[in-house]
């Protein structure tokens, strides 16, 4: 790779990673579509963004984690969208583990997700399974979404 490219792609990644943290795939991919370059080209750069510290896959998901649970998503679904953005299995359980802070955050978590859309306990089965669904959807376990409804029905 010339050292002309090279410079281009190493600034275009680091304009990148100032607006937000990137994970190393999205990275990877970015770069790929502007420059039309094989890994053997882009491998370089991304080694050296991570050892000057400019990009990091646990920072990445950290900050994704956080930005989700704001977001009033579950574990399942932040697990899986961290997967989908390349982020290893490990790195994004410890994230997860890191900002949930243990089974009382997520309690709240999904109580104020629930409250947020619903407000009101369920009339019926009908509204009850539909309460369930969406709450399955953002990512709360069956076993989640249980306790909610025992604690909130009393």
């Amino acid at each position: 790779m010339d050292t002309t490219l090279k410079k281009d792609v190493y600034n275009k990644a680091i304009e990148l990673l100032s607006m937000r943290e990137h994970s190393q795939a999205q990275l990877r991919e970015k770069l790929q579509q502007k420059f039309n370059c094989d890994q053997s080209c882009l491998e370089p750069v991304l080694e050296r963004l991570v050892d000057q510290g400019y990009q990091s896959d646990e920072r990445f998901a950290i900050a994704f984690t956080r930005n989700r649970l704001a977001k009033g998503l579950g574990k399942r679904r932040v697990l899986q969208e961290l997967m989908y953005k390349g982020i290893t299995t490990d790195i994004a359980e410890q994230s997860f583990n890191a900002e949930a802070q243990g089974e009382l955050a997520s309690v709240n978590i999904i109580e104020q997700t629930w409250r947020k859309k619903f407000k009101a306990l369920p009339q019926d089965q009908k509204e009850k399974a539909k309460q369930y669904r969406f709450l399955q959807y953002r990512g709360f376990s069956i076993d989640e979404i249980s306790q909610l409804f025992k604690r909130i029905e009393g």
